[in-house]
């Protein structure tokens, strides 16, 4: 997607000139004759980069009056100054103002698209380097694993990132959409373009419009603000939990879908979009939408692909190396040692119910990682493993009631296998290879056992 790039020069002549270099060159450009029209420019849709005389035979807007308004409005936009006449001293005031660049006319054009690309590049890291300082996000834990389940969330996140549809991605919470619905902007047309998010729990029904569309009061110096959907432009906007949405804004999310164009609180002044929506709920949609609580015609609009998440413990088989994932993550970001689990500590984590799914297994197992720092260096066992996790995995719900006291021991052990094998054909989510290996039985014995023990094809 061709960025946006907007030249303002008195001279029609200039104009035309570095805008025709541009658009050669792939850029889609805009025009402004003078510092009033630049503002305006800017203000219905933020361009990637600006390119400013300094003379603009405009006294009260001359160029470094405009760099300074733009650098308040909108500090993420890179602005070069170009000028014929400028002496050191105007260069060094405008950097200092805040512009990315200053070049003198004449320029030779190879030298202006040079600074373009780094300016566009170096707006791009800074953003990259404020999200990742906000919120470090490594690998995907939803995409790790090999079941079937994850296989097809791949090839859904895939699909998703090779076209421009609208996404609404479901599942439980703790289930980390809004981790999967930045992999699938990562993988899109769009990775280079903002990745923005709008936390539908966060905010108070008041704050809602005036976060997501901006606010443009006239004849008020400090009450502009550019809003979510305006800085999501050429890129992504994700409404994270969108079913806690008010329905009076649930009503204008819609008409934007429609018209992809908005006005700021305190202006008429319609602004174009282009922007991809994704939203994400751990609510029962049709119950929502039964009881009037949520838009059906929202529902369908942000709906054209959905992909649902499976619950950590519907993946068991997973969990192995999800945990090393995450100690792979915590080992980059600490610079320490990738600590392994040993085989029992893995085993209770597959048998746990994970009523909080991966953001639980991600807490636990971190919360372990930091217990253990600068201690043995062997595996992590299930001794170590957080005691509140410990005493709800259902490992330990095996039967220990009086009825199996005052049996037979051979009724007992039936009892006791019928159980135990039952928690490890679960936990391997029916794989009875990968069950044989680990209790130490031949595959053929294991399947003997199971049909004596009368443990049904379903539950293999």
């Amino acid at each position: 997607m061709a960025h946006d790039i907007l030249v303002v020069d008195d001279e029609q002549d200039i104009r035309e000139l570095i805008s025709g270099i541009l658009s050669d060159e792939g850029y889609e450009t805009r025009e402004a004759a003078d510092g009033l029209k630049a503002l305006e420019q800017i203000q219905a849709r933020q361009p990637h980069v600006v390119i400013l005389d300094v003379w603009l035979g405009d006294s009260e807007r001359d160029g470094l009056k405009i760099l300074s308004q733009i650098k308040r409005d909108h500090p993420y936009v890179p602005v070069i100054m170009i000028s014929g006449h400028a002496t050191i001293e105007t260069a060094v005031s405008a950097i200092k103002q805040g512009a990315y660049d200053f070049i003198e006319k004449p320029f030779q054009s190879e030298r202006l698209l040079i600074l373009i690309e780094r300016a566009i590049e170096t707006s791009r890291l800074k953003r990259e380097n404020e999200e990742i300082t906000r919120k470090y996000i490594g690998k995907n834990l939803n995409l790790v694993g090999s079941s079937n389940a994850i296989n097809k969330m791949r090839q859904n996140v895939a699909k998703a990132a090779s076209n421009n549809w609208r996404v609404f991605l479901t599942g439980a919470k703790g289930t980390m959409k809004e981790a999967l619905a930045k992999e699938i902007h990562n993988q899109s047309s769009r990775k280079d373009k903002p990745f923005v998010v709008f936390n539908c729990e966060q905010f108070h029904p008041n704050q809602i419009e005036a976060e997501l569309f901006g606010v443009d009061i006239t004849n008020s110096e400090n009450a502009r603000r550019i809003g979510l959907l305006e800085q999501a432009h050429q890129g992504t906007l994700y409404f994270h939990q969108i079913t806690s949405l008010p329905l009076p804004l649930q009503a204008k999310i819609t008409k934007i879908l429609i018209e992809e164009s908005f006005s700021r609180l305190g202006s008429r002044d319609k602004i174009s979009i282009n922007v991809r929506f994704m939203a994400g709920s751990s609510e029962n949609i049709t119950d929502l939408i039964q009881q009037g609580d949520f838009r059906e015609d929202l529902f369908y609009r942000l709906n054209v692909f959905n992909i649902t998440i499976p619950d950590l413990k519907s993946r068991s088989q997973d969990l192995h190396d999800i945990v090393r994932a995450i100690s792979e993550q915590h080992a980059g970001r600490d610079g320490a040692q990738v600590r392994q689990f040993s085989e029992d500590s893995i085993a209770y984590l597959q048998n746990y119910n994970w009523p909080k799914n991966l953001r639980e297994l991600k807490n636990i197992v971190e919360r372990a990682l930091i217990e253990v720092q600068g201690k043995n260096k062997g595996p992590i066992t299930f001794d170590m493993l957080p005691s509140l996790m410990k005493q709800e995995t259902d490992m330990n719900a095996l039967s220990t009631n009086s009825e199996i006291v005052v049996l037979p021991i051979k009724e007992a052990r039936e009892i006791f296998e019928r159980e135990y094998l039952q928690a490890q054909v679960s936990r391997f989510s029916g794989n009875i290879t990968k069950t044989a290996q680990f209790i130490g039985m031949e595959r053929s014995a294991l399947h003997r056992k199971l049909k004596t023990l009368n443990i049904s094809e379903a539950t293999q």
